[in-house]
């Protein structure tokens, strides 16, 4: 059981960790408070900024994920 959840953790933080290099990528400038908040967002809530970063105008159409 613990090792499972060590795993699930292990996949949302390498989730964050691309999510926030493509918004870097993209916006190339983003408040480090959106970094942190992104760093703490669940695993479906990551999977909706992935998929929804292709439609994003700008660096704030990431608050409504937060």
């Amino acid at each position: 059981m613990i090792r499972d959840e060590g795993i699930e953790e292990g996949k949302t933080k390498g989730k964050s960790e691309i999510i926030i290099r493509q918004i870097l990528k993209k916006f190339k400038k983003v408040p480090q408070e959106y970094i942190y908040r992104i760093k703490c967002l669940s695993d479906e809530t990551l999977e909706c900024i992935a998929t929804d970063i292709f439609d994003m105008e700008s660096v704030e159409d990431l608050k409504k994920y937060f």
